[in-house]
């Protein structure tokens, strides 16, 4: 079986790595690992190229997302069930195509992908008034397509780094370094359910 794991940042991707290298993983699986950079228009470039180029059986986008709703908070997991995307006001939705069973204490809805970061209270509120999203975050709906219309399984497992409203570098440095340690975890137990 072979696996990409695909991230927007370094920093949400080497916790992963260097967790899977940890960890036991059966010699079955070939995992590798993509930095996309940030934004719909680097997965199309990356994610696209790759996909051409390689043949997987399944692709895990991992990363962070901000909250949008007050009962998800930083530091929790999320997996998307459904991921939305507006284009021209349109609304555009991709269903995920995996059976992945999400642990307990992580939490699952609706995520919205977003041109822009949201970073201030008035983009969250109106982004808010547009879907029905419980996080957002700048990739995960390009991925899922790309990995749709190439008949690849896709999960997206995010950790919740924000709440969408607020950014202060040197704050986000640190949460990242607190909360990518569940991202890790989360990344392989996913990767030891397709097994």
């Amino acid at each position: 079986m072979k696996i990409l794991i695909c991230a927007a940042l370094k920093s949400e991707l080497i916790p992963v790595k260097e967790h899977l290298n940890q960890e036991k993983i059966p010699e079955s699986i070939e995992v590798e690992f993509l930095k996309t950079g940030m934004g719909i228009s680097n997965i199309k470039t990356k994610l696209a190229d790759l996909l051409e180029k390689n043949k997987y059986d399944y692709v895990i986008n991992s990363g962070t997302a901000g909250s949008l709703k007050e009962d998800l908070h930083v530091g929790e997991i999320f997996i998307p069930t459904k991921i939305e995307y507006f284009d021209n006001q349109k609304k555009l939705n991709t269903y995920l195509t995996h059976n992945i069973e999400t642990n307990t204490n992580w939490k699952t809805g609706i995520l919205v992908t977003s041109d822009k970061d949201i970073t201030t209270t008035t983009d969250r509120e109106k982004l808010k008034a547009k879907t029905k999203a419980e996080a957002v975050d700048m990739e995960a709906f390009e991925a899922a397509k790309l990995c749709k219309s190439n008949d690849i399984s896709f999960i997206s497992v995010k950790v919740i780094s924000d709440y969408a409203d607020s950014f202060n570098k040197s704050n986000y440095k640190k949460t990242m370094k607190k909360i990518t340690p569940y991202l890790a975890k989360a990344t392989y137990q996913i990767i030891n359910q397709t097994i």
